[in-house]
Order: structure tokens, then C-alpha cells, then sequence
């Protein structure tokens, strides 16, 4: 029915009830009206670009279907929107070593981690000592896991500090069970989960409702409050912008190294699901190959932990 029309909020359709009026006229139509709400600030170009998107869809789906006669998505039906790329927010180098000077053990860690690896605050709450690889001096030298959103393994070989503070982290805590979790709060509870929590309405009755808890991000606010209002540290930066900050440098690093796919590296670190069908199907790319390239991008950060312990 036209419930996809209505559902997004489109007064001109309201009466479509029936696929028999989907046709080329009504998708110009709709476009029409998405650049309409653009400029009275009513929608974003990117939103107004996605319903168009998701209408071209829709109906090619009704026509596989053979519940519409015909169908040729019209050219003219377009927002005249191209999005720009966004600007990739990376901390700067001042940034990190102020950063790792200020946290407390754990986010030291947890910083070099995301780093390193490129880990998400959930793939570190995750991390479990059966993911960890030691070397034959009993030195964490390798994480192979899956991503914990995508479910894309993942391998990184782990710079020399990281490597250090991990492994003392583990003998601290006294980890030793392989399904054993490496980071946990004080109560003992993974550092990302879903909670649970019964809220009084206004009217007296009681609903449960649930909120994602991240001990992670709400760390990095906690340790970063005094820096960002002191103008220290940018006020838009967050714990997601190691992961950017490591993966600008693994992109650098393989540039600078005469890479012959740089962003096929960049992309292999991320864990992200191939662009292109040839990179999933047909392109076999041993993780190993970025190791000389992760390396060198550890040396180029290894400043921040200078005047760690005197190194």
C-alpha cells in the first residue's frame, strides 16, 4: 500500500492506498517535495537523498515482484544533491601525548588499543585472553578476533608498548581462563551491555526501559572533562577518533611506503566489509601483509609514551 509515502511524511500522498498509483509521476513528485522541506530547512539534503533512495528501492521491489506493471526509476527525480566527504577528525599529536599523560591505567591501555588495533569502545569490551596471541616469551605479540559489529576477523600485530602494558594488565588482574574477559568494571560487569531500568511515569505506573551503558566512552568524558574545558583539548574529539587518529596513520604509512592499494590496507586494518564485490569474492589478502606497516606507524606515535617510565 502507500504506507512508505505516508510514512514519510509526505501530505501530497496521504490518499495512496493502492500500488496502482506508484508510478514515474509520483516519484518526480516526491522528489519535488523532499528539495521543497530541504529549503525550508525542514529536512537534510543526506535524509532527503536516503527517502529518494529508499523510494527508488521500493519500487523496483514492487516491480521483481510483479505487483507494479512497470517500472524505469526516472532521472529527473533527484534532490540535485551530491554529498560532500566528510572531514576526518584525527587528534593531534600534542592531543595524544597530553591524553596519555592524564589517564589512569586502564584507558592508557584502552587508548594504545584502539590505536593499534583500531578498536571500537565494544570490540575492547569484548577482548578476551583466548583472542590473544603470545609470543614464545610469553609476550602478547598478535589479537585475532572478530569485530564485534561486523563480525569481520580481524589480526593486528601489537606494537611493543602496547604489547607491554597489556601484559602487565593481564598479570595484574590475574587473567588466566581463555574466555576470560580482559576488561571488566569494579562490579565485576563488561564495560559495554545493555541495562535495564524501571522508569515512573507521570501517571504512577512503572515501564522498563533499556539504555546501552559504555563504561569506555563515559571514561574518556570523565578523563577529558577538566582538558576541554580548559581549551586543552577540542571539544568535538571522542574516543572513536583514536580509531580515525590510527587509521589516517595506517593510510600515511602506506603512502609513504609506495603501498600499491594503500586504501585496501587502510581498510584491512578497519575490518570494514570490502567496497567491491571483486575485494570480497576474489581478492585473498593475507593480514599479515600490513604488519610492516602497522609497525611503522607505531614508531611514528611512539612519542606519546616518551616520558613513560623514563623511556
Amino acid at each position: 500500500d502507500g504506507g512508505f509515502l505516508r510514512g514519510h511524511h509526505h501530505p501530497e500522498y496521504e490518499g495512496l492506498h493502492s500500488l496502482s498509483g506508484l508510478s514515474d509521476k509520483t516519484i518526480i513528485g516526491f522528489a519535488k517535495w523532499l528539495v521543497g522541506e530541504c529549503r525550508k530547512s525542514n529536512l537534510k539534503h543526506s535524509t532527503a537523498q536516503t527517502y529518494l533512495n529508499s523510494m527508488k528501492h521500493f519500487a523496483q521491489y514492487c516491480f521483481e515482484n510483479r505487483w507494479i506493471d512497470d517500472y524505469r526509476f526516472p532521472k529527473r527525480a533527484t534532490v540535485g544533491f551530491t554529498p560532500k566527504p566528510s572531514k576526518i577528525i584525527t587528534f593531534e599529536l600534542h592531543e595524544l601525548q597530553l591524553l596519555y599523560q592524564t589517564f589512569n591505567e586502564r584507558m592508557k591501555l584502552i587508548m594504545l588499543l584502539s590505536l593499534n588495533t583500531g578498536y571500537t569502545s565494544a570490540d575492547v569490551a569484548d577482548l578476551r585472553l583466548s583472542h590473544i596471541k603470545f609470543n614464545q616469551y610469553g609476550r602478547p605479540e598478535r589479537i585475532e578476533k572478530l569485530r564485534t559489529k561486523t563480525q569481520v576477523p580481524q589480526e593486528h600485530i601489537l606494537w611493543p608498548k602496547t604489547s607491554e602494558l597489556l601484559l602487565k594488565w593481564i598479570n595484574k588482574k590475574g587473567i588466566e581462563i581463555s574466555d576470560q574477559l580482559v576488561f571488566l568494571t569494579t562490579h565485576g560487569t563488561p564495560l559495554c551491555r545493555n541495562v535495564i531500568k524501571m522508569k515512573v511515569q507521570p501517571d504512577g505506573t512503572r515501564k522498563q526501559q533499556t539504555y546501552h551503558l559504555d563504561v569506555v566512552c563515559e571514561s574518556f568524558r570523565n578523563q577529558t572533562m577538566k582538558l576541554k574545558k580548559n581549551g586543552d583539548l577540542r571539544k568535538e574529539v571522542s574516543f572513536k577518533h583514536f580509531r580515525k587518529t590510527g587509521g589516517s596513520q595506517i593510510y600515511q604509512e602506506c603512502l609513504e611506503a609506495g603501498a600499491t592499494d594503500p586504501l585496501l590496507m587502510e581498510q584491512i586494518w578497519y575490518a570494514h566489509t570490502p567496497t567491491s564485490v571483486s575485494r570480497q569474492y576474489y581478492t585473498k589478502v593475507d593480514r599479515s601483509v600490513l604488519d610492516p606497516f602497522l609497525l611503522a606507524a607505531g614508531r611514528s606515535f611512539s612519542y606519546i609514551w616518551l616520558d613513560d617510565d623514563g623511556q
